[in-house]
């Protein structure tokens, strides 16, 4: 079964939560979304974007996140968050899957080139034993 994350925003565009959606077929050949654990609002939404970060009231623009929170609620969101850190992104689930896909990519390229390396010794020990 495929599948998609997606952001729920409000009549606002304002950021709700990150859900996972189904892609099933359905009778006539379209392809019918479920949302897993979550049901739409009226005047919700889904959008096909990464998640916000380091947003205290992320609000979508139709091109990217932007923050819809006043001095205030950022000041008040501050007091009762002080050890988060508001600047210093982390890293999208895009970046975060990236950096797997690399050093799995990597573990693989070193495990075939050790079984590549074992094949070459039985070769090897073969040709001992069999000219012995």
């Amino acid at each position: 079964m495929d599948y998609k994350y997606s952001c729920v925003v409000d009549a606002d565009n304002l950021y709700k939560t990150f859900v996972l959606v189904y892609l099933e077929p359905g009778e006539g050949g379209e392809i019918r979304e479920t949302i897993s654990g979550y049901e739409l609002a009226e005047g919700e939404r889904l959008l096909e974007v990464s998640p916000p970060s380091n947003l205290v009231k992320p609000r979508w623009n139709g091109e990217a996140w932007e923050e819809a929170a006043t001095a205030e609620e950022i000041e008040a969101w501050k007091q009762e968050n002080p050890t988060e850190e508001m600047g210093s992104p982390s890293p999208s689930p895009l970046e975060v899957l990236q950096a797997e896909n690399s050093l799995l990519r990597a573990q693989i390229t070193a495990a075939s080139n050790r079984q590549d390396f074992l094949e070459d010794c039985i070769a090897e020990m073969a040709v001992q034993v069999y000219n012995a």
